[in-house]
Order: structure tokens, then sequence, then C-alpha cells
């Protein structure tokens, strides 16, 4: 593990010492909530809630000002990935990181980001602060993703919308029959993949209409209030 966090220091901080690059080590580790002797150990004496520390450990011990985290809690159980997210949070706070936090978790997104940007097929689909993101989504897609992962709250939704009267029964049922199903099986093949098509076709998106071009195209996004971006024929509606 000494190794592993000194390979970093050595490449960006060349004249730093071995005693002042085992002093940063030391701290990075305590940081992070390892004991200092983990300096001798190797990492598959650790658990994998151990090991992840570690990662994080040696991206931060180079003084970064951002970090790219891609998935840093799927194979971690729930307790383990609380730490995690807690630690991460912490060191945000304390050396001013910003993250670029890439996740299929959505109640790992909602705990840690401020804001959220929304993908499929490599084009964004939905981007703005993450409260108004996985609040009041705007893009079908983005729609999905939230009934499928939170399927308590489906209910809720489609029990409010019915009581305001703000949308039509058919798109009530689309909300009520939604499922995890909906969003990732059962779907016919893709025909325009990395267009907005390709999710606006058929029973892939309850919006679907004829109003996109040939080319399966939307242009530009649309502005929502407060930076919320959505790329949808329907998302100022």
């Amino acid at each position: 593990v000494g190794q592993i966090l000194q390979e970093g220091l050595r490449l960006h901080f060349p004249l730093l010492s071995k005693g002042e690059r085992l002093e940063r080590c030391e701290n990075i580790l305590e940081e992070v909530g390892l004991p200092v002797d983990s300096l001798n150990r190797y990492p598959h004496e650790f658990s994998g809630g151990q090991r992840q520390r570690i990662a994080i450990a040696r991206a931060v011990v180079v003084a970064p000002d951002l970090l790219l985290l891609d998935e840093p809690t799927s194979a971690l159980d729930l307790s383990i990935q609380k730490q995690i997210l807690e630690l991460l949070v912490r060191l945000q706070q304390t050396k001013g990181l910003t993250y670029i936090f890439i996740s299929h978790d959505l109640s790992v997104i909602r705990a840690i980001a401020h804001r959220t940007l929304v993908m499929r097929h490599g084009s964004i689909g939905e981007f703005g602060a993450t409260q108004d993101v996985l609040g009041q989504p705007k893009n079908e897609y983005t729609q999905e993703l939230l009934d499928a992962a939170f399927p308590e709250e489906r209910m809720r939704r489609a029990a409010e919308l019915e009581r305001n009267r703000a949308i039509d029964r058919p798109a009530l049922n689309r909300i009520l029959s939604s499922s995890a199903a909906t969003a990732f099986g059962t779907l016919r093949p893709i025909r325009n993949p990395g267009t907005a098509a390709s999710f606006c076709e058929g029973p892939r998106c309850g919006f679907a209409t004829s109003q996109f071009d040939a080319r399966g195209r939307f242009g530009p996004a649309t502005q929502q209030s407060g930076g919320h971006r959505v790329r949808c024929i329907q998302g100022h509606e």
C-alpha cells in the first residue's frame, strides 16, 4: 500500500524527500479512516470497503482539484456504501474537491450529487440541479429510471397527478404501469442509436410523436427554470 500511495507522489511531486512522501501517505490514510500501519500491508489483506478507501487515498494524496469516480460504491453493501459516501462528502468539504460521479444507483446520486446529468446512448437527455432533475424530471427516460428505482414514489406521483388532473388518463396509466422492465427489458431493438429517436419510438417513450425531423433529432435542449435543461419535444410542458 505504501508503494501504491507513493507512486503518484513520485510523479507529481518529484522534489519531495522519502520522509515527506511517507508523511503525506500517513496523513491521507488517517483522513480516509485507515491505520498508519496499512502502509506495510498488501491490498489483498483488506476488505472491499477498506480497499476502496485505499483507492480514494491514492487519488487524493496528490492534491487534485477534480476526481472522476466511476461506480465507486457498486460492489459494496449498503452499510459500507454509506460510510464511503460520508467519507467522500467529508473530503470534498475539507479539500474543496469537485467530483464527476458516474453511477446507475439513483439513491447514491440523490445523496451526493449537487447537479445531475442523465445520459442515454452517449447523448445528454437532461441536466440540472439534482433536486430538479430527480424531483421534477422532464425527460421521459429520466422518469422511467426514477420509476424503476423508486416504485413507491411512482405511486405517489401518480396519485398526485390524478388528484390535480394534471394529465390525461393514458398518461396516468403509463406512470402506473411503469417498471424496470419497461425501462431496461422487453423493448424492441433500437433503430437509431445515438439520436433522440433512439428513445422516442413506440413503447419506449410515452411522449413519442412525429415531431422530430427525418434525422431523428430534436435540436438544442429546452431551457427550464434555474438552469434545468432537457432534450425532449415536450420538455417545456
